[in-house]
């Protein structure tokens, strides 16, 4: 298997609109684990506008910034800005007070994903990087099922490492 593969089955997968992190969990025998990071200005500014449909509207807009892992192997990173005027109480509760990785906390069925630029990193699906280096990078719209508003807009970059395990996943 090659590194090149891995990415396209990947980003194959990602564009398809399914749940990042119902995918990368489904790769896992293991519950993911989350390390929440610093919070860094997010990264997609041009993109915020989707948030706020109606330019007299200001709504509060929520941050986090993580990294997701296998055990110790990371899988990804992302940043997620959301609003949480779209979301159940439920789901609010478990994003403000707890670690439990983004999509988990909202529930797979409750969104679906707007693929909106995928970009192979080092300008190819050829990098052949170790554990921290990222190989994808996606950026995307959440939309509720239920009216497809946009709730949310993330960013994430997938290592090598969880594009080897989405290729052994769809290989099987």
């Amino acid at each position: 298997m090659t590194l090149q593969k891995a990415v396209i089955s990947l980003n194959t997968l990602l564009e398809t609109g399914i749940s990042a992190t119902a995918m990368l969990q489904s790769f896992c025998a293991r519950s993911l684990r989350v390390e929440f990071l610093t919070p860094t200005p997010f990264p997609l500014k041009d993109y915020l506008h989707y948030l706020e449909p109606n330019s007299t509207e200001k709504t509060p807009l929520y941050f986090r910034h993580i990294r997701l892992f296998d055990e110790n192997i990371l899988l990804s990173e992302a940043w997620n800005v959301y609003r949480a005027d779209y979301l159940a109480p439920e789901a609010q509760s478990l994003l403000e007070k707890s670690t439990i990785p983004f999509g988990a906390a909202i529930g797979k069925d409750f969104f679906r994903r707007q693929p909106l630029k995928s970009r192979y990193l080092n300008d190819n699906p050829h990098s052949t990087g170790h554990s921290e280096n990222f190989v994808l990078e996606h950026h995307a719209l959440l939309r509720r099922q239920q009216d497809h508003k946009i709730f949310s807009i993330v960013l994430e970059r997938y290592s090598a490492e969880a594009a080897h395990l989405c290729y052994r996943a769809s290989s099987t």
